[in-house]
């Protein structure tokens, strides 16, 4: 059974990062049979949000933050 738009809405908009993720995304980086422009892309935005990913503050404050880490765990089969 496949999902509804809005189930897959509501699965996005109640995901909220933790480091395993971020971890899960430096592990797809350091994979050398992964994609390489995928990689690149995820490279390019935690260089972008290397500062929201080492505060302290809550990533739920952070706007678009779960969802672009989300998409990215998505891409890579994470999620």
């Amino acid at each position: 059974m496949t999902k509804s738009a809005l189930d897959i809405e509501i699965e996005v908009l109640s995901f909220v990062a933790s480091p395993e993720d971020i971890k899960a995304l430096k592990n797809y980086i350091a994979d050398e049979y992964a994609d390489g422009d995928l990689k690149l892309q995820i490279l390019n935005w935690m260089w972008d949000k290397r500062k929201q990913i080492n505060s302290k503050k809550p990533t739920d404050k952070i706007p678009n933050y779960n969802r672009e880490v989300y998409t990215f765990l998505k891409l890579i089969g994470e999620k």
